[in-house]
Parts: structure tokens; sequence; C-alpha cells
């Protein structure tokens, strides 16, 4: 994928601020409400001053490692402002608002110098008269500007340019995906794809290993795919399956989807599940189970039994998966969302979910948690 080498400061968004939301998830963002209060100012005081917005916010990703670093994460500084290779005049701020606020006056004192639409801010900014007293004020209309001034690395507007494109490609569309060996299942024909931001590259790299069921407790299609594209309900399944039959696809199967994190008293049968729970704790994670789970949600209420369309489109995707990733068809590797939360999802996907229906119809045995 080519990445921007160089790009203009001012201009119009060149990405929404559902993108950079997005991206900071997709980079597991640090004091992500503080991330969230940056991104939000930034858009706004940005956009007003003729600046783009994705442009700072991708400076702020890269200097911050995607919002992960410790001068992020102890001090809300967005793009290490005062931090030098001589010195670090530790520079900190108290929210993400007053984070955005300082990067903006800083940042135009480079472009534009003395902006009055900013001076209410200036006082948040302690390094600003030293842009003017370098001789750097007014000067940079291009990323690579700011070589040597903000930074003398000269791959500078590269490395900053590579997070500008991963922000405005956040959103995406599964692409149509591999069959199987041959043999295997077909992919469903009845597949429809939409873009959501609300995905991350597995972490340790693996392939999915079990196949997890849902219920959207929403009887509306387009509202719960809506809730899944949307950023801030941090929530996405690999696939949702309406009342007809109909497939939407949301993430691709060789990434993570947001459907399996919130791992409370999960069972301690099923042997992968206990050896992915350690593998998080000692990679100094949360329990997450997204990394080796797909998620499939049922258009259904906990009390309401898929249709016979959901069920033939339930048993067509989970045989695919099934065939393509080499899921063995029993009980531990098919599992009910109530099987990783049994707190808050003890009821999801409900008891009228026949979970041993598509089992059964897979070849699986339903009593088998070992394999």
């Amino acid at each position: 994928m080519p990445r921007t080498t160089d790009a203009a400061i001012k201009g119009p968004p060149s990405a929404t601020l559902d993108h950079a939301r997005a991206w900071a998830r997709q980079r597991n963002a640090a004091r992500l409400v503080d991330v969230d209060a940056y991104l939000g100012e930034t858009w706004r005081l940005a956009t007003r001053l003729g600046y783009d917005p994705a442009l700072l916010a991708a400076q702020s990703s890269y200097e911050t490692e995607g919002w992960t670093s410790e001068i992020w994460r102890t001090r809300l500084n967005p793009a290490q402002i005062g931090v030098g290779e001589a010195a670090d005049c530790g520079v900190s701020f108290a929210n993400g608002v007053d984070a955005a606020r300082a990067h903006l006056v800083h940042l135009s004192a480079f472009v534009r110098g003395y902006e009055q639409r900013l001076q209410e801010y200036i006082a948040l900014d302690p390094c600003w008269q030293r842009v003017f007293e370098g001789g750097a004020a007014g000067k940079a209309r291009m990323l690579s500007a700011l070589v040597p001034w903000w930074s003398a690395d000269p791959a500078y507007p590269t490395l900053v340019g590579s997070h500008l494109a991963g922000l405005r490609e956040a959103f995406q569309a599964p692409s149509p995906t591999p069959q199987p060996c041959p043999g295997g299942a077909a992919l469903p024909p009845n597949i429809q794809r939409a873009a959501t931001g609300n995905w991350r590259e597995r972490t340790f790299g693996q392939e999915p290993v079990a196949i997890v069921y849902h219920v959207t407790d929403d009887p509306d299609r387009d509202r719960a795919i809506a809730w899944y594209r949307n950023p801030a309900s941090r929530a996405s399944m690999h696939a949702v399956v309406d009342r007809d039959g109909t497939i939407t696809q949301l993430v691709s199967a060789s990434r993570a989807a947001c459907a399996n994190s919130d791992v409370k008293n999960p069972r301690r049968d099923i042997p992968w599940l206990g050896d992915a729970i350690t593998k998080t704790r000692v990679a100094g994670g949360p329990m997450n189970l997204d990394d080796f789970t797909l998620g499939i949600a049922a258009v259904a209420s906990p009390a309401e039994s898929p249709t016979e369309a959901q069920y033939r489109s339930l048993i067509a995707l989970s045989a695919y998966w099934r065939d393509r990733f080499g899921i063995a068809p029993g009980r531990g590797r098919m599992l009910r969302h109530s099987d990783i939360n049994s707190v808050d999802r003890v009821h999801c996907p409900g008891a009228a979910f026949d979970l041993n229906r598509i089992i059964l119809a897979l070849g699986g045995d339903p009593a088998d948690i070992r394999t």
C-alpha cells in the first residue's frame, strides 16, 4: 500500500473524526476518553482555522506511538511538545481538550506565526516563543518544512504520512475472502459487506480457533449494523445475520472484531479458552478473546429463536469458517457469548438459540468441550 511521503498542513479535512477515533482504537490507545476529547477539539479548531485535522491527528499518533507512549499516558503531551534531543521541558496537559489546543498553537506558530484566533490558548504552550526565536515562525506549509525544527529526522514526513494513510483507511469493508481447500464448504452466496473501523490486527498473529455466537438484542438490522460501525461503541462482529438470512460481513476473518473482549467469569472447562486467557495475561494485556475468535450475531433477542433462514445462514457461514480455519465443530470451539461473560451476557445468545442444531449440522458433538 503506497504511503504519503509529504502532506499539506493546511486544507480541508482529509478524513472524518470517526476515522480518527477508529484509528485510535485500532492502535489500542491509552486514556481513550482523553484521546476522544483531543480528537474532537482538534477537528473543531483545526477545521475552523483551515488546517487538515487528520494530519494533526496523524502527527500526534506518530509522536505518541498511537497514543500509547509514556509521554501520552503520563502527561497527555500529544506531539512531544517541548521534548528535544537535548532537553525535556516536562510539558504536560490536564486533559485532552487542552492537549489539542496546545498542539494547534504550537503547529500554527510554524505555519502562520502569530494567530490571533488562538491567542486565548497561547499560554497552554510554554514553547510557543521558541518557534519565533529559532526563526521557524510562519515557514511551514508542508510536513517536510517541519524538518529540522519539529524533528531532525529527514524521514519525518514519511513516518507521519504512514499514520495519516492508516487513519484515512481506518474504515474498511472486508475484501472477498478466499475459498478453503478443495472439498471445503463454499462461502455462502448471500453475503453483503459494510465498512467499519471497529477492528484491529490479531495481536498474536494466529488464525481464529473458535466461533462465538451472539444475538443483536435489536430487531432492526440497520440499527445493529450502525452500532457496529460507530467507533464510540467499541463493538463489532465479523458477520450479522438478518431475519431473512442475509449475511452482512463487517470485519475480515483475518482480523479481530470487537466482539469478545468482555471476559468475565468465563468457563474453566474448555482447554483452549484457559490457554488463550493465560497467553493474554503473559503478554501483559487484559483478557481479550477477540484475538482468538470469530464473532457472529443473529438479529434477534435472547427470548426469540432465529428463523429457519437465519439458521441456514449461520450453519453455512460456520461451515465455511470450519473448513477455512480447521475449527473442530464441537461445543468447545463453538461458544455462546455467555461462555465468555457469564456476568453481564448470561442471556446472549439466550435459551431460544439452538447452538446444538448448528453443531450437529456441521458434524460435531454438542457435548465435546475438549477438542
